[in-house]
């Protein structure tokens, strides 16, 4: 932000110009309040430059008050999201899942959510003919998302572990889902949860369902459960601009609470704070 775009000039010599301060800022802007406010002022309005190169000028304080937002609002858009839970046999092993944690993880999220804007799907994919989604949807019916968090949370619940991972399939049919869905003001996501280990078109090609995932504006946060074979969700959540999460120690809970925050930080009406202000090494010019 160029402070001389939001005040008048410190000086009104003809001979010297006076370079303004750069105020860097991080955060997000609040597009219903000014986003931010810049003021300056110069003490004393003038200065006398001596002669001589070894001689030091008179002093001159600028000062720069920035000030940004600083309400507080709970508002923050709807978030409107997919949870695909891989169902393959491979959850059950050990080293994964025996106990079923990211089931139960995944239904603490659903309690994170707001049951008067936000919606949900679920996807529990495998193989095809053993991938399963609710509300139910194909054929003639749509591919609806639901405020019915209770309904989702049960099928969750009744998630059985079978056949191969496709996730493929897994993410094809949580696009419909999102495709389906008519309110332009809800933030869109995939929460996708695999080992990452499966059938997968990665992003190199350009029809893959993450490049139609990002060409919508769709983000995919990925939680993984190994590190050994999860390019894959990497490349999901790289391309698309979501959050990839590893597991550890079978800590599913922190992984979704961090993802919840994660997304809530970036849909909530903005902060700006300033980190800096860089004043220029020279700045008078004869």
């Amino acid at each position: 932000i160029n402070v001389l775009d939001e005040t008048e000039s410190y000086l009104q010599l003809p001979d010297y110009t006076l370079t303004s301060p750069q105020v860097t800022v991080t955060g997000y802007p609040t597009p219903t309040e000014p986003a931010l406010s810049v003021t300056a002022s110069v003490s004393p309005t003038t200065i006398t430059v001596d002669d001589e190169v070894t001689s030091n000028p008179d002093e001159m304080i600028v000062r720069i008050d920035v000030a940004g937002y600083g309400g507080t609002t709970e508002t923050r858009k709807p978030i409107h999201a997919v949870l695909a839970i891989d169902k393959s046999v491979s959850m059950g092993f050990p080293d994964v899942d025996p106990e079923g944690l990211r089931l139960e993880a995944a239904k603490d999220f659903i309690d994170m959510l707001d049951l008067t804007k936000d919606k949900v799907a679920l996807v529990a994919f495998s193989d095809p003919q053993y991938t399963v989604s609710y509300p139910e949807s194909g054929q003639l019916m749509p591919y609806l998302l639901t405020d019915d968090f209770d309904a989702v949370k049960e099928n969750i619940d009744a998630i059985v572990n079978e056949g191969s991972t496709y996730i493929n399939t897994g993410l094809g049919l949580s696009l419909n889902y999102l495709h389906w869905d008519t309110d332009s003001d809800a933030l869109k996501m995939i929460i996708f949860m695999s080992d990452g280990d499966g059938v997968y078109t990665d992003s190199s090609n350009p029809a893959s369902f993450t490049n139609v995932a990002a060409s919508a504006g769709y983000k995919i946060h990925t939680i993984s459960l190994s590190d050994d074979n999860d390019d894959s969700l990497q490349d999901m959540s790289y391309v698309t601009g979501g959050k990839y999460t590893l597991v550890v120690d079978d800590d599913f809970d922190s992984a979704f609470a961090n993802m919840f925050d994660y997304v809530v930080d970036r849909t909530s009406p903005g902060y700006i704070d300033v980190v800096a202000v860089t004043m220029p090494l020279s700045l008078i010019h004869i």
